[in-house]
């Protein structure tokens, strides 16, 4: 039992050490080694700054879950995802990286672990009608403005006028613990934009309806009394 605890704290330091952990080719790159640090055993595949190994070794959990004391993927992953975001990045890959995170946010989650959230830019912002490209990556910094096009009438209304979200709407929509631990909330053109209704052309009154509503005042007003 000795000489197997020692094998095992042994095993463990060399692992520590060196690159040991093989991450087999794909289509776009060779294989390479890498130390467990870079790795965890499950979570979504969208992160490239850690490894899964759980899809790549399956019958190896024992080793990788209990001797190298492996993590699953946490809410500190998936933000530190986000802080290495760039303009280089692609629209589709920050907002699968987003969605990922929202699932790890909950309403019991403390405002401390997601501080970073609001001291990073980590929004996509575009200024052109260019769906399919951003522009930079802004944050809650107060000097920077930009808004958050929640509906889609709002996109088309204010969509190459000011600087907005590169999210559709359907995205935006369910990132609604992300914007507020990030502390974006208020962007959102919903909170910020004031409209009045006004007719433009001719307009001509439908007499008959005006008529019958004026007689039948009084009754509509003391039934919305009741």
């Amino acid at each position: 039992m000795i000489l197997g605890f020692r094998a095992l704290i042994l095993h463990r330091e060399a692992f520590e050490k060196y690159e040991l952990v093989y991450i087999p080719p794909t289509d776009s790159r060779k294989g390479f080694r890498v130390k467990p640090s870079r790795c965890i055993w499950e979570g979504p595949a969208i992160l490239p700054s850690v490894y899964v190994l759980s899809s790549l070794y399956p019958d190896s959990r024992r080793l990788f879950t209990s001797l190298l004391s492996l993590e699953n993927a946490n809410l500190q992953h998936l933000i530190m995802e986000t802080k290495q975001f760039t303009s280089g990045d692609s629209i589709q890959y920050i907002a699968e990286v987003l969605k990922e995170l929202e699932k790890f946010l909950t309403d019991k989650t403390s405002p401390s672990e997601t501080s970073d959230l609001s001291k990073h830019d980590i929004f996509p912002i575009r200024t052109s009608t260019d769906q399919s490209r951003f522009d930079c990556l802004r944050g809650a910094n107060q000097s920077h403005m930009w808004w958050i096009a929640d509906a889609r009438h709002l996109l088309r209304s204010f969509e190459g006028c000011i600087p907005l979200l590169a999210l559709s709407v359907e995205d935006v929509g369910g990132f609604k613990r992300l914007f507020k631990f990030a502390k974006v909330d208020l962007r959102k053109l919903s909170h910020a934009v004031e409209g009045n209704a006004r007719t433009v052309g001719y307009m001509r009154t439908w007499e008959a309806r005006t008529t019958l509503l004026q007689a039948r005042a009084n009754s509509i007003l003391r039934y919305a009394q009741v």
